[in-house]
């Protein structure tokens, strides 16, 4: 009941065409001192006032060495006209850090959440050591609290035909607790995110259910089957009876006792 459409919906201006637009909106939304969740989606189709100002510089410059060729047969007049110095495409990373750092500390007061989507491109960086790299320059990674990579991870076929991918989706930042993990979950086109697949997937990769063609479900407190059945047909019965929170319920349960068995039982270094 609390969620609310965006702005533009109900005839205001909230879309963001300028990574300063974007600055605007987000301080606003602070200013109204309501919990709120903003997404941009995406930071890629942000543009800047500084870069904007120099595509037009650009096609001035290449308007009149146009012009210049044209009026001329030597082109002297063309190596007259300068180029436009400077580096396009800089000046939304380095907004950014001005954007985040000022609003980073508001949006924990005001217990709101901010979720910034990119894509990501070939890093052609021959000194870096990461392949891949996105837009909006390094401060998107300085100040998150989490950061989320997602990617293909092969394509789902049936009778010849793809109907979906498998999506890696991993936690390469985590400043609440440390813990980078990753998971496969299977995206169907005609369907979605298909959590439930995924569940059991996790509890047979990790032993608590045991199957190769059927899977079999013996473990205590856990759904009870006559016999062991297959995996679709699990998928089946699952959604007949409704079960998709406590499947929600035993994946947890198996992830908790996981991640306390890699504690290190050790004396506490600072008791």
């Amino acid at each position: 009941k609390r969620i609310e459409a965006p702005a533009k919906l109900k005839g205001d201006d909230l879309h963001s065409e300028l990574i300063e637009d974007f600055h605007a909106n987000l301080r606003n939304a602070i200013k109204d001192k309501d919990p709120f969740i903003y997404i941009l989606d995406s930071m890629d189709a942000l543009d800047s006032e500084a870069d904007q100002k120099k595509i037009e510089e650009f096609m001035k410059v290449h308007e009149k060495k146009r012009d210049a060729l044209e009026n001329t047969k030597d082109g002297e007049d063309v190596k007259a006209i300068k180029d436009v110095a400077g580096t396009y495409g800089m000046a939304k990373a380095k907004k950014n850090s001005d954007i985040l750092r000022d609003c980073c500390g508001k949006l924990e007061k005001s217990d709101s959440i901010l979720l910034i989507i990119s894509q990501t491109r070939d890093n052609i960086n021959p000194m870096s050591f990461e392949k891949k790299t996105r837009s909006g320059g390094k401060a998107l990674k300085f100040y998150a609290s989490h950061e989320i990579w997602t990617a293909s991870a092969g394509k789902i076929k049936a009778k010849d035909r793809v109907i979906g991918v498998n999506c890696v989706i991993k936690v390469s930042k985590n400043k609440i607790t440390g813990k980078v993990r990753e998971v496969t979950i299977p995206i169907y086109y005609s369907y979605g995110l298909d959590n439930i697949s995924s569940c059991i997937d996790f509890l047979l990769d990790e032993g608590h259910w045991t199957g190769g063609g059927k899977v079999a479900i013996n473990t205590q407190n856990d759904f009870e089957l006559d016999k062991p059945v297959s995996r679709n047909k699990l998928i089946e019965l699952i959604e007949e009876d409704n079960l998709e929170k406590e499947l929600s319920q035993i994946v947890a349960k198996v992830w908790r006792e996981i991640e306390d068995s890699l504690v290190l039982k050790r004396r506490s270094k600072y008791a």
